[in-house]
């Protein structure tokens, strides 16, 4: 059987829509995590905001509404720091997970091709890979990550 045979296609085709749905759920772990994270840093932030900041308001002289201003300012600037970090790590999360997935899908083919007695450059190799496998795999996954939404 070669890499245009029906069977092999679907194999291919299944065991990419396999580790699509897989990405797409340990996506979603890794994005509720992060969502938790982010809740925590907006609390803390409005916890900072009307305490330290109510504290300051009638703190007389003209300079408790400044005061208040000032904490404001940095309580936001303080939370958005923690978020951009927390949405980084989350990219290169995602970004780890895409290229591992990528990796998994190109050596499982791969390993089918050599051991079939193909290589791995034969134009019907390359198409199992970047159309049947690949196009599977990003098709799972953007579809399971709507239902998990």
């Amino acid at each position: 059987m070669g890499p245009k045979h029906d069977d092999v296609v679907d194999r291919m085709r299944r065991a990419g829509a396999g580790i699509g749905t897989m990405e797409a759920i340990k996506e979603d772990i890794v994005g509720d995590k992060a969502s938790g994270e982010l809740d925590k840093i907006q609390w803390k932030s409005k916890i900072k905001y009307h305490v330290i900041g109510g504290f300051l308001t009638p703190v007389g002289g003209g300079l408790g509404d400044p005061l208040q201003r000032f904490v404001d300012t940095w309580a936001w600037n303080d939370a958005n720091e923690q978020s951009a970090s927390v949405k980084k790590a989350l990219d290169e999360k995602n970004t780890e997970q895409w290229l591992s997935s990528d990796f998994q899908i190109r050596h499982m083919v791969n390993h089918w091709a050599t051991s079939s007695g193909y290589a791995e450059d034969d134009s019907g190799v390359t198409t199992l890979k970047s159309r049947e496998a690949m196009g599977q795999r990003n098709d799972a996954r953007r579809d399971v990550s709507q239902y998990l939404k």
